[in-house]
């Protein structure tokens, strides 16, 4: 039997940068098998942005005390996004959702 050499890896969740919103933008809208998509619900609609417009949004992201996007990065290769969203503020429920 092979044995299997471990390996350690760096993970890391960090803010996007520029680079990452290309990235982002890419496995959103552009790659071809759009893998992640079925798993959506039925029930989600997600217009489709130019790179402007997705560039754009980018701007106020990340101004409130908890981040709403980070970057999932494994030995400083983008992996994917950590999202969240509150549902209520007020009784403190968070959604968060994260795409390899």
């Amino acid at each position: 039997m092979a044995q299997m050499k471990e390996q350690e890896s760096k993970i890391m969740l960090r803010e996007p940068s520029n680079k990452d919103v290309n990235d982002i933008y890419y496995w959103k809208y552009e790659e071809e098998k759009q893998e992640a998509k079925k798993w959506n619900g039925p029930y989600i609609e997600e217009p489709h942005l130019t790179k402007d417009e997705f560039h754009q949004s980018f701007q106020d992201i990340n101004k409130d005390e908890v981040p709403s996007l980070l970057v999932v990065t494994v030995d400083g290769e983008f992996m994917g996004t950590l999202n969240s969203y509150w549902v209520d503020k007020n009784t403190d429920w968070l959604e968060i959702g994260i795409v390899i």
